[in-house]
């Protein structure tokens, strides 16, 4: 069995509003596919990920 590194990061909505403004393209790719990989177990959570986004100006689909 290979190993795998895994990254778990866990933001409350207030600090990902703080880090919104200073990310990159790649940043921001990275965060709209978590978001869409979220939404497959987690529609819910994934809404609210999206509603923030949208708030904040991003396109996210």
């Amino acid at each position: 069995m290979r190993p795998y590194n895994m990254k778990i990061v866990a933001l409350r909505e207030q600090d990902l509003e703080l880090l919104l403004p200073s990310m990159d393209e790649a940043d921001k790719a990275t965060l709209v596919a978590t978001m869409r990989h979220v939404a497959r177990f987690r529609p819910e959570r994934a809404q609210r990920i999206e509603y923030l986004l949208q708030e904040q100006g991003w396109q996210t689909r």
